[in-house]
């Protein structure tokens, strides 16, 4: 059992302190002294205030709304069983092709080609780039072209199918929560998988994002604010679905994976009844999630021909530079939000606050994403960077939603290994930046002296440079709090959902 002194100072922290402290008492057989406390912790806030005599057990005076509520867990949705249409039989299996071509060229030539300007592109309702550009250490990236999108828009609680041709919508029933809905999606289609595709590696899947304000699904008491519940049809959540991808191994070696349908799919007659989930949506619609073995075909010989003919000619460039962007809120305004924001960590209300501020720019009507996005890779490039593309996709603001991404950390990794899955995170909190490979850090009197990179002197000087970047972090006390902190936060969700 463990407390947080971050709680004390909340609406039930005396509460909690003391039921804490009890169980200490009872595990130890309630010692009669303790080490005296310094004058420094008894002066505290949170000492005084769990000092104080042992509060009786009696409701709060404050509304249930207003307490602290945990994360909701996915519930059953009461209408999932009822009415449905039976579930067709689907057979999905994974087949894979190594590509012994094209290991020299770049990955924005391959893309281009095979993604933006390939044959049936018309078929893809965007383009998606899971890119890694770094120089530090070796990278893998995917490509790829999503045959459908869904979207699901808070104020109307509608999903919105999106394909090439057309939109169709499914609004949530009372007490069904996205969650519950993409949940169920994800279940039935890796239950249409083959068993034998259950190994490592992509086996088909998502690619898309979750808005901020989805934690009104997730996280009982929050609410959006005013001003975000009154905005419609607004994009809170955005998935396309990928049953084919195109990857770069660290080595620069293609592989092509697509997943086949061994069932042809025809229009299921539903006579106005609901469907129960996105697969039963898919077969009335008459929707393919994987492809069949003509088209794996056809794209991989399409893939095969575009990385046998080598680099583009006439490669788009990226744009001359960024467009000037401006904060939403003033100093003042965001002055207030830190003291606001401190005083709830005071108040053990919370236990840490990114407070992050919006930038906001207007591009030109004849600005290109992709321009912009080559234009990123180039001036920052970083081994999470992400270039999604969904040019017909409608918003309140007018068509299209482009994703341009840049991060240097890695949030969540989930791995199946022999003994369970393992989950793995790469946070930069905490960390220092580490002598390039091949990087000359000599200065005059040390190693090479900067002039002679690679050399023996000269590695052994940067391999002295890094051990001792590593000793001052490991003695930063800001640094290691901040990573401790950042560990513990992460940590946390994995054991409470």
């Amino acid at each position: 059992m463990s407390a947080h002194n971050q709680s004390i100072s909340s609406t039930r922290g005396s509460a909690l302190l003391h039921a804490y402290l009890d169980k200490v008492h009872s595990y130890h057989s309630t010692p009669s002294s303790y080490p005296p406390l310094t004058s420094a912790l008894t002066s505290a806030c949170s000492y005084r205030i769990a000092s104080a005599p042992k509060p009786l057990s009696r409701p709060s005076s404050r509304p249930p709304s207003a307490w602290p509520t945990p994360p909701m867990s996915p519930t059953q949705s009461s209408s999932s069983h009822d009415n449905l249409l039976p579930l067709p039989s689907h057979s999905i299996r994974m087949v894979e092709k190594q590509l012994p071509e094209g290991k020299d060229l770049k990955t924005q030539d391959v893309f281009e080609k095979v993604v933006r300007t390939r044959k049936g592109k018309e078929k893809a309702v965007g383009e998606v780039w899971l890119d890694g550009q770094t120089p530090t250490r070796p990278t893998t990236t995917s490509l790829t072209a999503p045959p459908f999108l869904f979207t699901y828009a808070l104020s109307s609680r509608t999903i919105s199918l999106h394909t090439p041709s057309a939109v169709h919508k499914l609004p949530l029933e009372e007490g069904e929560s996205f969650w519950d809905w993409f949940s169920q999606a994800q279940t039935d289609l890796s239950t249409a998988s083959n068993p034998g595709n259950r190994g490592k590696g992509w086996r088909g899947g998502w690619a898309g994002w979750f808005g901020y304000e989805m934690k009104e699904e997730s996280l009982q008491g929050y609410k959006r604010s005013a001003d975000a519940a009154n905005k419609s049809e607004e994009v809170d959540a955005c998935w396309a679905w990928s049953n084919w991808i195109l990857e770069r191994q660290s080595t620069g070696e293609w592989s092509l994976r697509g997943l086949i349908e061994d069932r042809l799919v025809n229009s299921v007659e539903n006579h106005g009844q609901r469907p129960g989930s996105l697969v039963e949506w898919l077969d009335i619609l008459g929707i393919a999630p994987g492809l069949t073995s003509a088209e794996f075909d056809d794209l991989a010989e399409n893939v095969e021909k575009s990385l046998r003919e080598g680099a583009l000619e006439n490669g788009a460039q990226p744009a001359d530079g960024f467009p000037k962007f401006t904060p939403v809120s003033n100093g003042e305004d965001y002055q207030a939000r830190i003291d606001l924001s401190r005083e709830s960590i005071r108040q053990g209300d919370s236990y840490e606050l990114t407070l992050t501020t919006s930038f906001r720019s207007q591009l030109e009507a004849d600005s290109d994403p992709y321009a912009l996005y080559l234009r990123l890779r180039t001036f920052n490039p970083a081994y999470y960077s992400t270039f999604m593309s969904f040019p017909s996709l409608a918003t309140p603001r007018g068509n299209g939603i482009h994703v341009l991404s840049s991060s240097p950390e890695r949030f969540l990794k989930i791995e199946r290994e022999k003994a369970g899955r393992v989950v793995e995170m790469m946070p930069i909190k905490g960390t220092r930046a580490r002598p390039k490979v091949g990087q000359c850090v000599c200065e005059e009197g040390r190693g090479c002296g900067g002039k002679d990179k690679g050399s023996k002197a000269c590695q052994e000087e940067r391999e002295r440079v890094d051990e001792e970047i590593g000793m001052e972090l490991q003695g930063d006390v800001k640094e290691r709090a901040e990573n401790l902190m950042v560990r513990s936060i992460r940590r946390k969700p994995q054991v409470t959902c």
